[in-house]
């Protein structure tokens, strides 16, 4: 299945799409080459990218860009949703990196702009100075096959289930090792990493219209609306409920 873009607004050379993906299993699609500048923000689902030597996996918490003339291939093997903001006269993301991790505060700015412009609420230039922004305040990824790369695939295969054993021993590594690494290159813990996806997830189902707080906890294995309340509020800075009014 090709893959579906669908444009949400447009002001001048920039303008913001929202682009799915159905699975197609382990191959690689076809190489394309990239146009323009585009900025490819946290959504839901995961893709693996590269070009030549650089290897990025993708999931809810990943924003990466390209660049004109890059040429790439996606694997798809979980369908995956997400926007992308793109410029035609320079490149809208900060700094060097390729790739960056997105927290929870910087996800729900992300979201929200994403929202307002689809409610003509923000300008499409507005929306780009909120990814830089967000951006600028998150952490630069490797665009490598690292053993925190390699966890973090684990972790999206079996949905975050994982305790740090059996992830350590999924990429086959010692636990210390494995923590050690983790943290070196994301900043964070595994278990804070997987607290960081449930809340992704949390903020991905208000942006996209779901207003059933408590079945929300519920099926992301919160032990009660007020549990999830705690965990946003601590991570994302703000309740369920304010998440909600902001990404409607």
């Amino acid at each position: 299945m090709p893959i579906q873009r669908h444009l949400v607004a447009s002001e001048g050379a920039a303008r913001l799409e929202r682009v799915a993906a159905a699975p197609h299993g382990a191959r690689w699609g076809e190489p394309h080459e990239a146009q323009q500048w585009r900025c490819i923000l946290p959504g839901a689902g995961q893709v693996h990218w590269r070009s030549g030597d650089e290897l990025l996996f993708v999931d809810a918490l990943t924003a990466f860009r390209m660049r004109p003339g890059d040429l790439y291939q996606l694997r798809h093997e979980a369908g995956r949703e997400h926007d992308v903001y793109c410029s035609g006269e320079q490149d809208a993301a900060p700094g060097l990196a390729r790739a960056w991790l997105v927290g929870p505060r910087e996800l729900l700015l992300l979201k929200r702009a994403t929202r307002a412009v689809q409610r003509g609420r923000m300008t499409v230039t507005d929306a780009g100075r909120a990814v830089q922004q967000a951006l600028g305040r998150s952490r630069p990824l490797p665009a490598s096959l690292s053993l925190a790369t390699r966890a973090r695939q684990a972790l999206a295969r079996h949905g975050a289930g994982l305790s740090v054993d059996e992830l350590a021993e999924e990429v086959r590594s010692s636990p210390f090792h494995l923590m050690r690494q983790f943290r070196r290159e994301l900043g964070t813990s595994a278990h804070q990493y997987r607290l960081h996806l449930r809340i992704a997830a949390a903020l991905q189902r208000l942006h996209d219209g779901d207003r059933d707080l408590a079945g929300v906890a519920h099926d992301l294995g919160f032990c009660s609306q007020s549990h999830l309340g705690d965990v946003m509020q601590r991570v994302a800075g703000c309740t369920p409920g304010q998440a909600r009014a902001a990404l409607a």
